[in-house]
């Protein structure tokens, strides 16, 4: 389940994943009701909104493709796009130098 959920961190940077060892904080484990591993619970401004529990519906493995999972999330409205600027960058770089690669392939500055 790690390897998937790593792949929608990186993909979703709006939504918070956080992962976590349920020997370390046994608390938890009891207070949502976890009996089964792995356990994924989602949540949307506090609210649990969905429960992954076992692979079950992921096919019985961890072999399954991360797609399912992401639709899943997706349905339950728990997966956020970071919001992409549409604005122009403050300042660009840009180089007005003349550069050539001679026939060894070592690149040398025709301004210079």
């Amino acid at each position: 389940m790690d390897k998937h959920l790593e792949k929608l961190a990186s993909k979703y940077l709006g939504t918070r994943f956080f992962r976590v060892f349920v020997e370390n904080i046994p608390w938890l484990v009891e207070k949502l009701f976890i009996k089964v591993l792995p356990c994924v619970i989602c949540f949307v401004d506090g609210v649990a909104k969905d429960r992954l529990i076992g692979f079950e519906e992921l096919g019985n493995n961890d072999s399954f493709n991360t797609a399912v999972l992401e639709l899943r999330l997706s349905q339950s409205g728990v997966l956020q796009r970071s919001v992409q600027s549409t604005l122009e960058p403050l300042f660009k770089v840009s180089s007005s130098r003349r550069l050539q690669k001679d026939a060894e392939g070592d690149i040398f500055d025709l301004d210079d």
